[in-house]
């Protein structure tokens, strides 16, 4: 789970730290690469069983699994459970009817790691300047490095660095997996053309099923710098902020919030909010804030009410706002795009002095992914036109496709046309002319399933699996083939021939040995019989018929392009008995 990367890189070394563009060489852990890889400490459990048992195991009042196992010692690991406290059960039923029950409490969180693994990123070479600006803008050379190790299941330590000539900061840092939440801290020094700053911060949390709570201090000297310089004349002294939550039965939910922020330039800025979340019905939720502000300006507040209707893939929201820049009524709608062809759109409307009007419309196709928008604030009006694809290389082919994030999969029918391609069940697109379909939006290291529609497949053709399972590195990709053979149907008649006399075999069988297997077609009335898919060649045969006698003879089945070939009437000669 290591990565290497040569070039851009965005680096960042924590809440203490900057952040930086930097072309060169980064190397770090990259726990994506085995999505099944479990990093932070779990519950596990263990007990003794000496005779045969069910074991039901909950979470959170919820059956997770329930299995029977034999004597011996059973260990649960990795529980899936939710962030924040967590209560497990194990209940053992035996044959006798005895029944135990192991319980647990559990905080779950994901800023500590499992004892002895390592979560680290070094990175070293110049640091990019205005991106999305200008390219090629590389100027003094920088190193960054962050490390992480779990020292037991409750405790990570840490550290960072940053370098770039006329600068240094570098500090430690701590998570704590508590029983009742999560406690993170850190401290850091730096020395900025000779002078020297601190900066330290503390932060705790906690969460579970009903209720939620925390905040942070963070406290830093004047001269305190890192790779990120802060705005002109904004230097923050200290820096408070602290939340509590509630969701009060199963439709609603309430947030406080208050951050306090004091800077050295003498001023102090504050912000306290509420938010509620209701859930109206199936498809509606209320959403509703309000907030006071005061800063160097004076005191200020904020309103939002909100109604959004879930619509399909859509979604509609309708909303009231009020804040420095007066009152308004804002609408949005918005249709995502789907996993393969077809379109969307985002439309935002909004009153107000300025009047702002936003309309994108999207159109994804199989070979591009294609955008109009067209943006209007204060009677200025500005309209883009973007198209945005990939050029893919793989199995000897060259395709023209959307854009390419993650990973890829090329999809081959041979010979078929028109069959519809699904990943995870979405809708992709369908065949080419040479039965080919790119798929480019699968996730990398987890598995991806790919399915063709055997329905789409013309009835001459026989597919023997239509589904296959792909875990793909990043930006890499892989071929998913499902190959067909074309079917050959056989027909003809059958006589057994006795000394002078002939019979039909009516209502017998016919069985013939195809490539190490037995075919058996039923005789018609009138000594008719039928094979779905024979390939050309001689197969020996035995017609039996309804009183149990025996002929053997063989079939010549000749080649031919016809779906269905007739091999006339065949002759089989009995032996005397």
């Amino acid at each position: 789970m290591r990565r290497w990367t040569f070039g851009d890189h965005l680096a960042f070394t924590g809440p203490l730290g900057g952040d930086a563009w930097v072309a060169g060489i980064t190397v770090s852990k990259e726990f994506a690469i085995n999505p099944y890889f479990v990093r932070h400490p779990t519950l596990s459990l263990s007990s003794p069983i000496s005779v045969p048992s069910v074991m039901e195991v909950q979470v959170n009042g919820q059956v997770v699994s329930r299995e029977a196992v034999a004597p011996g010692r059973i260990e649960l690991r990795n529980l899936p459970m939710t962030m924040g406290r967590n209560d497990a059960q194990v209940i053992i039923r035996d044959a006798f009817g005895v029944e135990r029950e192991l319980s647990s409490t559990y905080y779950l969180t994901t800023t500590t790691l499992a004892k002895g693994l390592h979560d680290y990123e070094y990175s070293a070479g110049f640091q990019r300047a205005a991106i999305g600006v200008r390219s090629w803008d590389y100027r003094k050379p920088v190193a960054l490095a962050r490390h992480r190790v779990g020292l037991s299941d409750s405790v990570t330590a840490g550290a960072r660095v940053e370098a770039t000539s006329g600068l240094f900061s570098a500090g430690p840092s701590l998570n704590l997996r508590l029983p009742v939440g999560e406690l993170e801290a850190g401290a850091s020094v730096s020395r900025h053309l000779g002078q020297w700053g601190t900066a330290s911060r503390v932060g705790f949390s906690f969460t579970n099923r009903r209720f939620g709570g925390g905040g942070s201090v963070l406290v830093a000297s004047r001269d305190y710098m890192t790779l990120s310089p802060n705005p002109m004349n904004q230097d923050p002294a200290t820096d408070i902020n602290g939340f509590a939550s509630a969701a009060v039965g199963d439709r609603l939910s309430v947030t406080l919030q208050e951050s306090v922020t004091r800077l050295h330039q003498g001023l102090t800025r504050s912000r306290s909010g509420l938010l509620s979340t209701v859930h109206l019905a199936r498809h509606f939720d209320l959403n509703a804030s309000a907030a006071v502000l005061r800063d160097e300006r004076g005191r200020g507040r904020e309103g939002y009410v909100g109604v959004t209707v879930l619509l399909g893939r859509g979604t509609v929201a309708a909303a009231h706002v009020s804040d420095a820049r007066g009152n308004r009524v804002a609408v949005d709608a918005q249709r995502s795009l789907p996993a393969g062809e077809g379109f969307g759109y985002q439309m935002h409307a909004e009153s107000g002095e300025a009047g702002m009007t936003t309309a994108v419309a999207k159109l994804q196709t199989q070979h591009g992914r294609y955008e109009l928008r067209q943006e209007s604030v204060g009677g200025q009006t500005n309209t883009t036109v973007s198209a945005m694809g990939s050029i893919v290389a793989i199995d000897g082919g060259v395709y023209a496709s959307r854009p390419v994030q993650d990973s890829f999969a090329l999809i081959k029918v041979p010979g078929v046309s028109g069959v519809r391609g699904f990943a995870s069940h979405q809708s992709i697109g369908k065949t080419g002319r040479n039965g080919d379909l790119l798929v480019p939006d699968l996730q990398a290291y987890y598995g991806n399933i790919l399915n063709v529609a055997d329905s789409d497949i013309p009835l001459e053709y026989s597919v023997s699996d239509v589904g296959q399972t792909l875990a793909l590195p990043y930006r890499g990709g892989a071929v998913a083939r499902f190959d067909v053979h074309r079917l050959q149907r056989v027909i003809g008649r059958i006589t057994v021939v006795e000394g002078p006399d002939s019979r039909v075999p009516s209502y017998g069988d016919i069985t013939i040995a195809v490539r190490g297997r037995e075919v058996v077609s039923p005789v018609g009335g009138s000594g008719s019989f039928y094979f779905e898919d024979l390939p050309a060649g001689t197969y020996a045969a035995t017609v039996r018929d309804t009183g149990g006698r025996d002929c053997a003879f063989t079939i010549s089945v000749p080649s031919s392009d016809s779906e269905v070939v007739n091999v006339g009437t065949l002759r089989c000669e009995a032996r005397a008995r």
